[in-house]
Parts: structure tokens; sequence; C-alpha cells
């Protein structure tokens, strides 16, 4: 019997991972008879040869249009099942992911559902590198979710129809090639709770995989990029957060209270012994370098606004 749901995978230039990926998804979904689609978004290396060794069971589309965004809206418009499954192509699913969507789209009583992921590395990690930097939703328990949760892409289903109403995904958020752009799964998600808050977006603990923590994730400066560029998309993603209009006064204060303790872990240990300082300053940049993108956004938003050209642009557009 069919399953209802199909699994998507988006990728561009990752076939080395694709082929762990789907060799993963392959021995999840023994014995169930649901859909693969491979998004290949503009890939320029083996991706099409990757997808053939798997014969029947994986389908290979192509999305011209670079942008994950894209590569998921090409996934929608080519399901034909009542569910559609986004996994990461850095991932690999557990051998009971593969049941565990099967239950939850069973049921059928979840609009947009998701699961736990944890990391693995194919590069020596620093010890000051904590596995939950790159693990996700470990604190839930199964069955619907409070408003304020919202799944990670790359381990998440939707019922297509409530996708498909909501318009797909924002092609001006997610990642775009080489450029680091967030928040489209976020953004749609926040949107739908706000406009339907009778949507049920519900948990499954066993719709487990492992995602990939490359070398580059594994440094302070990607931490602090990442998290900045996530703070100045915020205005695009949640337009409601607080964060989006913190008075001045008030992220100072917030920068400044976790500085004293960083300070003292580096006076104390030295910089020949990094981990403690650098784990703390992980967390520190977690969070604060959100405030710091969000800041420089209300900033520019301001300093337009102020300015006598947008004003006068303003004023024409007006008339």
């Amino acid at each position: 019997m069919a399953e209802a749901f199909t699994v998507a995978i988006c990728t561009r230039n990752r076939a080395a991972f694709l082929r762990r990926c789907l060799e993963g998804l392959a021995a999840s979904l023994k014995g169930l008879d649901a859909p693969v689609l491979v998004v290949d978004n503009g890939s320029t290396d083996d991706t099409a040869a990757v997808v053939a060794q798997f014969g029947s069971m994986a389908r290979r589309i192509v999305e011209p249009r670079v942008g994950l965004s894209h590569a998921r809206n090409a996934a929608m418009a080519a399901c034909s099942t009542a569910y559609l499954v986004f996994l990461d192509d850095d991932g690999i699913p557990s051998a009971e992911w593969g049941s565990a969507v099967g239950a939850v789209t069973k049921r059928a009583e979840a609009d947009v559902f998701g699961g736990p992921y944890t990391p693995f590395y194919t590069s020596p990690k620093p010890a000051w590198f904590d596995d939950s930097f790159g693990s996700a939703h470990l604190e839930l328990a199964d069955g619907p979710q409070a408003a304020s949760v919202c799944f990670s892409g790359g381990n998440m289903g939707w019922r297509v129809s409530v996708l498909s109403a909501a318009g797909g995904f924002d092609p001006t958020l997610g990642v775009s090639g080489d450029r680091l752009r967030l928040g489209e799964e976020t953004a749609l998600q926040l949107a739908l709770r706000r406009s339907n808050p009778t949507l049920r977006f519900e948990f499954s603990s066993s719709m487990r995989m492992v995602h990939h923590v490359s070398r580059e994730k594994m440094r302070l400066s990607y931490i602090h990029r990442r998290n900045y560029i996530y703070g100045y998309q915020l205005r695009d993603i949640d337009p409601a957060n607080p964060i989006n209009d913190l008075p001045l006064a008030m992220f100072v204060r917030q920068t400044k209270l976790g500085l004293p303790l960083l300070a003292r872990l580096i006076w104390r240990r030295g910089l020949t012994e990094r981990e403690s300082w650098r784990r703390y300053a992980a967390r520190y940049l977690s969070l604060n370098s959100i405030l710091f993108g969000a800041q420089v956004r209300r900033w520019f938003a301001g300093a337009r606004r102020r300015s006598p050209a947008a004003a006068h642009i303003d004023n024409g557009a007006a008339s």
C-alpha cells in the first residue's frame, strides 16, 4: 500500500553527502512504498549519477533557480501525496525514521510535524564545541506543540494542501548558492500560526536523524556570522518579535552582562587553555549576535526613514 508521504531532498553540489543520505533513507524506508524526490538545484557535480544509482527508489527533478526556497517549492509542486517531508542532503535518517513519519501521516492529524536531530562529524571536533550546538528539539515531548515551537527545515513534514495554500516558502529567505540566508521555514510556520491557530503542529521523537557539522561551523566566527544574519533577517522572519525593536540601551545592557564572566574565564585559564571560554563565548554569541544583527537592521531602517532622499522617494511614490 502506498504511503501518504513523499520525501524531498533539496541538494546542490553535494553528491557525496547525498549518497550517504539516500543510503540511510533506503534502509529507513525499507518495506514502505514512499516516493523520494531529489531536487537538483543547479548541481555541476555527480548529483545526477548518484541519484541514478538508486534506481526507481528516487526521482530527480531540476530546479534551475538557485535557492533552497525555490527547491522546496519545486518539491511541493511535484508532490502527489497528502504529505511532503523535507530531509537535508547532509542528514542521515535513523532506522525508525521512515516508520515514524508513516505513523504521523497515517493518523492524518498533523498539519506540520518534525523530529529531533543530533550532529555527526567528518573532521576533528574541538574540545569546546558541545554537541548541543549541532542538535535541535531534544527537549520536546511527543504530540502537539506550543505556539512558540517551530521545527527545523531539515527534518520537517507538511500537509501539502496547507503548504500550497500558504504559497510555499519565501524565495527571499533561505540559503541561496553560497550565500548564507536563513529562516524560510520559520517564517512560514510563524505566519501560519498567526493566521490559523487551529493548525496542528506535532513532534515525533522517533523521527530522528543525524546532521553533519562541518569544520567551518565549529568556529566562533561562523557562530557569530550565522546568528548575526538571523538577527538581521528577524524582521522578515518574525515581524512581531520584540527583539526587532529592542531599545539600544537594553541591547547594550544585555551585551555587557556576559562580558565580565568571559573576561574572567580567559584570565584564569589563559589563552592556551581555551575550551571553557570558547564554549561560553559560543553560547554568548548565539544570543548577542542575534541582538546585534537586529540592532543593525533597526538602525538602517531608521536611517532610511530620516534620509531626505528616502523622504523624497516616499513623497513621490505617494503622489
